[in-house]
């Protein structure tokens, strides 16, 4: 039998993490709450991304989201008994959820538990857990793991073409100009998801030029050295795929297609497609 790691892995849920992948790789995942119409929903348990859109289109109502109870936390830590527990979480200016994590490791007197702000969303922290799985697997230590996590953050960037900026909007993560200027335009703005904020980077006219532009833009982000491409959506799997297409003129390995999950759908909108661009570290380069 196969000896544990020293050290497990935590993650939530915002981070589009296959759930097939979590379990295979012993990776535990705190659920997002997610707050419609006065029910609660823990995101990728009891509600997935088809149910979440079809809930959303039958209404017309935008649900919300939440961090997990503290409680929830401390029963995902408790499966870790005789592990110290990195738990990388959503970056803590788009989400309670880390600071959250922070609450649950004090209050359990958890000094094993170590807490780690990823500045990122969706895959973007999905890619960093699995780096700091595959380190752990390897024995690194817990300021080892932190270091490539740090280092792997300087790399990383998550880009998304919306339909629409009303949800970015209700969140609180567009200016009201953006939104009035956007809804007269009938712009279809590209995002940039940086250090904690979401930044309009691109302003175009049709849908069909804003998944283009996303190609285009990772390309661009990559610098001609990409180490992992991944494209994400939230009910748009075609469209994902057209941009798959588009980015093999400048990437032949393997691009990783996945499904946002609930909380980033919320965020984002319906039929937001996305892509996060890691590149190379200066080792790599060197070998390659």
């Amino acid at each position: 039998m196969t000896e544990r790691p020293r050290i497990g892995i935590v993650t939530d849920s915002v981070a589009s993490l296959p759930k097939k992948t979590a379990q295979e790789k012993e990776i535990g995942v705190v659920a997002a709450s997610i707050i419609f119409d006065d029910q609660v929903y823990r995101d990728g348990i009891d509600i997935g991304t088809d149910k979440l859109l079809e809930l959303m289109a039958e209404s017309g109502n935008i649900p919300t989201t939440a961090a997990p109870p503290i409680p929830d936390y401390q029963a995902i830590y408790d499966k870790y008994p005789d592990q110290d527990v990195i738990s990388v979480h959503v970056g803590s200016k788009f989400s309670g959820i880390y600071n959250n994590a922070v609450q649950a490791a004090s209050e359990s007197g958890y000094e094993r538990i170590t807490p780690y702000d990823s500045a990122t969303v969706s895959m973007g922290i999905g890619y960093m857990t699995l780096c700091a799985q595959e380190l752990a697997g390897k024995g690194a230590s817990m300021e080892q793991i932190r270091q490539e996590l740090d280092d792997m953050k300087g790399r990383m960037t998550v880009i998304a073409a919306i339909d629409s900026l009303s949800h970015l909007e209700k969140g609180g993560r567009v200016k009201k100009a953006e939104l009035l200027l956007g809804s007269l335009m009938s712009i279809k703005p590209v995002l940039q998801f940086s250090n904690g904020e979401v930044h309009v980077i691109e302003k175009v006219r049709t849908r069909g030029k804003s998944l283009k532009r996303l190609a285009e833009l990772a390309e661009s982000f990559g610098q001609g050295n990409i180490e992992k491409l991944a494209v994400l959506h939230a009910g748009a799997e075609e469209e994902a795929l057209s941009v798959v297409e588009n980015m093999r003129s400048f990437y032949q390995d393997k691009i990783g297609i996945f499904d946002t999950g609930p909380a980033l759908a919320i965020q984002a909108g319906p039929k937001v497609v996305g892509a996060v661009i890691i590149r190379k570290n200066k080792y790599n380069r060197h070998r390659d």
